[in-house]
């Protein structure tokens, strides 16, 4: 399978054809929460600074280098913390079949179980949705790699602290409905 992605345009493709991606399928469905009322600059800034993290943390997943907000930083303590010692963090990895595709945050082992776990941002906590995301990261991640994931889990940090909330599995039975919907 060839898997593409336009980060300029948000677009993925899949043995080149155009699929739609796992945050647009929620919002499609109504699964996610809509941003339509909030200011736009609001908005604007509150999404700069979560991309802004999200690169920090990929950084130093990837190369060792080290941020400077301090929701990066948390967020890698966590990891520091919690991931096994002799395992491999893995960040920003696509996932798709051939109608959805999408980029995980991260992936990790604990206690030798697989962890999959989103960054989260944002000042509302949305567990639904959070929820129907990260299966759908799990259901794609599992067919592509026949891997299982034990555990789903959003890395909030807010407020000072950091908060790992779990999330429940949906399902396949409901991920195959929403994928043929």
């Amino acid at each position: 399978m060839e898997i593409k992605f336009d980060e300029t345009l948000h677009k993925y493709t899949v043995d080149g054809k155009e699929v739609i991606s796992v945050t647009q399928l929620l919002q499609k469905h109504k699964i996610t929460p809509s941003y339509d009322a909030v200011d736009k600059e609001l908005l604007r800034m509150a999404s700069e600074r979560g991309t802004l993290i999200h690169e920090e943390v990929e950084n130093w997943i990837k190369n060792n280098e080290k941020g400077f907000t301090e929701e990066a930083e948390r967020i890698c303590d966590y990891l520091n913390s919690n991931a096994d010692r002799d395992s491999r963090i893995i960040s920003e990895q696509i996932v798709a079949n051939d109608i959805v595709a999408g980029r995980f945050d991260i992936l990790f082992t604990y206690k030798k179980e697989l962890v999959l776990a989103d960054i989260k941002t944002g000042n509302s906590k949305h567990l639904y949705g959070w929820s129907w995301q990260l299966s759908l990261y799990k259901y794609l991640y599992e067919k592509m790699y026949g891997q299982k994931i034990e555990s789903l889990i959003v890395l909030w940090p807010r407020n000072g602290s950091m908060d790992a909330i779990p999330c429940e599995y949906v399902g396949d039975d409901k991920i195959e409905n929403l994928l043929n919907a």
